[in-house]
């Protein structure tokens, strides 16, 4: 877990690309302090593992699946990227709480100033990801915790204040340029709960539709299927797997549980 504090900025050393990953070597100083072969890195916000480590430099191994979602794949000797070391118990949380599990890429599509701020914006190139992003919320860029300025369909802004820009590689990216994007993980949270409870709904209602209008109970008692849909819709939202009737105790002529004792 990381704050998107950026703690110091790095450069890429050697880059051995084959099918199976990349092995990325980054020169740094800072995070370096205490390193143990093990530990975790963010690089450009996607969290890393130290594979190796010498006094002035460390080295991850990227994978195809890190490589297809991040901007790793054009890292070459030279270019500098954002570090930051996990947080710890005792660190204050002056950005957000940021996993290094990078959702996607983004593209800058402009970038102008305003004031003593940079304007960039962005577009995600991922419906889902644009649907996780509000105007004043939260969003990792490059690592970077930014406030969300603007939303408009797949694009939003942020304003970057000259400390930004001086002590992150952001003031390197132009238009055209593709970077690492992380939504808020609330937000990523909330849609999930909605996605279940939406999906219980809707197998409730196609439960009731599945038995006729009026159904026999006992001898002389009928009950109305439609009047059951609201019960059956709360029964759902609660529950955490469909919630369907049990064959267990029911018999001819019966409604489930009906039997008398």
């Amino acid at each position: 877990m990381f704050t998107g504090l950026i703690e110091e900025v790095g450069v890429i050393a050697s880059v051995e690309s084959g099918v199976e990953g990349s092995r990325i070597t980054v020169s740094a100083a800072e995070v370096l302090k205490n390193v143990k072969l093990g530990d975790s890195i963010a690089v450009d916000g996607a969290c890393m593992t130290v594979v190796a480590f010498k006094s002035t430099e460390f080295t991850f191994e990227a994978s195809p699946e890190s490589l297809s979602k991040t901007n790793f794949s054009g890292f070459r000797p030279g270019r500098r990227v954002n570090l930051e070391r996990p947080l710890t118990p005792e660190s204050r949380i002056g950005g957000h709480y940021v996993t290094g599990h990078v959702d996607g890429l983004a593209t800058v599509v402009s970038r102008t100033v305003q004031g003593n701020s940079h304007i960039f914006t962005f577009e995600v190139n991922a419906p889902d990801l644009a649907e996780l992003l509000v105007p004043k919320g939260s969003v990792t860029i490059l690592g970077i915790s930014l406030t969300v300025n603007t939303v408009e369909k797949n694009r939003f802004s942020v304003a970057i204040i000259p400390h930004t820009l001086a002590h992150t590689n952001l003031g390197d990216y132009q238009t055209g340029d593709s970077v690492n994007i992380e939504t808020d993980l609330l937000g990523k949270y909330v849609r999930r709960l909605l996605f279940e409870r939406n999906v219980q709904a809707d197998l409730a209602d196609d439960l009731v539709s599945s038995y006729p209008t009026r159904l026999p109970l006992e001898s002389g008692m009928v009950v109305d299927a439609p009047s059951l849909v609201p019960a059956l819709n709360s029964l759902n939202a609660l529950s955490t797997r469909p919630s369907v009737p049990t064959g267990g105790n029911i018999r001819t002529g019966s409604w489930f549980n009906h039997d008398p004792e």
